[in-house]
C-alpha cells in the first residue's frame, strides 16, 4: 500500500503512513522501492517530505542513500547525493556516522570529496571514534 501510494504520486497519504514508521523502516522501504522500480519516485517522495516536514538530517541522509546506491547510475546522482550528505551533516554536525559516510564520496572514482576534506573528516572522526578503520585508512593513505 505504502509503495503504491508513492508510485501513484499520492504523497500526502504516503506521508501519513511514513509518519508511523521508524527511520529505519522508512529507509528500508524506500531503498527497496528504488531498487525494485529503478525510478525516481522514492527520491521524489523524500524531497516532498523534506519540503513538507522541514529540514531534517535523517531525511537528507535518506535522500543521499537513494542517490548514491540504487539511483547512482543516473547522471549527476553522486553530486546530488553529496549535497544531501553535506546538508545532513550541517543539520547534525556532531554525527560521526555522517562524517564517515562523507568519506565514501572521496573513495568513489570521481573523488567528489577532496583529499584535504577527507583528511580533515578523518581527523574529526578519530577524535570521537579512535578505532575507526575507515578514517585510519584515509590518514594512512596520505601519510598522516
Amino acid at each position: 500500500m505504502f509503495k503504491s501510494l508513492i508510485l501513484s504520486g499520492k504523497f500526502k497519504e504516503a506521508r501519513e503512513m511514513a509518519e508511523k514508521m521508524t527511520v529505519n523502516e522508512l529507509t528500508d522501504s524506500l531503498l527497496e522501492l528504488a531498487y525494485e522500480t529503478d525510478g525516481m519516485m522514492a527520491y521524489t517522495f523524500v524531497n516532498y517530505l523534506i519540503c513538507s516536514a522541514g529540514e531534517d538530517s535523517d531525511l537528507h541522509y535518506l535522500a543521499s542513500l537513494l542517490l548514491s546506491q540504487p539511483l547512482c547510475h543516473f547522471d549527476g546522482a553522486y553530486k546530488a547525493a553529496l549535497y544531501h550528505a553535506r546538508k545532513a551533516l550541517e543539520l547534525s554536525s556532531n554525527d560521526t556516522d555522517l562524517k564517515v559516510y562523507l568519506l565514501f564520496f572521496h573513495d568513489i572514482p570521481d573523488k567528489l570529496v577532496s583529499k584535504e576534506e577527507a583528511v580533515r573528516l578523518a581527523q574529526d572522526i578519530l577524535i570521537d571514534d579512535p578505532e575507526n578503520q575507515i578514517a585510519k585508512r584515509i590518514l594512512h593513505d596520505y601519510g598522516y
